[in-house]
């Protein structure tokens, strides 16, 4: 009986060993992208553009994030006012070495992110369109969207 006991702690043992093992071999890309993986909307967070809040504008705000099976990064953002102009879904990919920011492919506007305390912000710079010597209605600047996971 005792023997039997033995060898079913020491399976448990190797059991929680493997398993462990092999959440450490999670790439610190498919970490990030798992992170940021899900739909992430305005309620609870805000939207503002140079330090002025238009929260208002967004509230039916949500974008998202996804990997195919392929391992394409995707998106998907509905009601996207000025800061996702045009874009329905889109491609991404990380910027730089550390995955704390992601390039929009569409655009190529690189948006740094922080997740904390169920948060996800977003922080990009849309340029000032200006044509012509005139300036295009719309809105330009410093975005920062702190937004709730769904």
């Amino acid at each position: 009986m005792k023997r039997i006991y033995q060898s079913v702690i020491m399976l448990l043992v190797l059991t929680t060993a493997l398993m462990n093992c092999k959440s450490d071999n999670v790439s610190p890309e498919k970490k990030a992208s798992n992170s940021l993986s899900g739909t992430w909307v305005t309620t609870g967070g805000y939207v503002k553009v140079s330090g002025t809040d238009v929260t208002n504008d967004y509230t039916n705000f949500s974008i998202n994030f996804s990997t195919t099976n392929t391992g394409e990064h995707v998106y998907t953002v509905a009601n996207g006012g000025h800061a996702f102009a045009g874009i329905t879904a889109d491609v991404w990919s990380f910027d730089g070495t550390g995955f704390t920011s992601l390039r929009r492919s569409s655009d190529d506007v690189v948006m740094s992110y922080t997740i904390a305390d169920k948060f996800l912000t977003l922080t990009f710079t849309l340029p000032d369109p200006v044509i012509d010597d005139g300036r295009v209605s719309g809105l330009y600047g410093a975005f920062e969207m702190k937004l709730a996971k769904k």
